[in-house]
């Protein structure tokens, strides 16, 4: 069954939205708007620490419930068979993926 917004758990939203935090204090880290004095943003090196634990928080979120197990690269199938039928794009400065 696909999962939904409807059977998430409270731990998997509260894992979906760290997540989403951290790859917005990422972004904000390695492009930051205009204006931003440096002594206002994180630095590198916690954004990552923060993207890396969100990850984890996914992993433990989804996994307990039964959700998608995820292969050594962390894909599913479904992310398999999309990224093998389409050639990777280089990536841009700026640009989070």
């Amino acid at each position: 069954m696909p999962m939904t917004d409807m059977n998430r758990t409270s731990q998997q939203t509260k894992a979906q939205l760290k997540w989403a935090v951290a790859c917005e204090q990422l972004s904000f880290v390695l492009d930051p708007p205009a204006g931003v004095v440096a002594q206002e943003q994180i630095d590198l090196a916690t954004a990552v620490q923060r993207v890396q634990a969100a990850l984890e928080d996914l992993q433990v979120a989804f996994d307990e419930k039964g959700g998608p197990m995820l292969d050594e690269k962390g894909l599913e199938a479904e992310d398999r068979a999309a990224c093998s039928a389409r050639p990777p794009t280089p990536f841009q400065p700026g640009e989070l993926r």
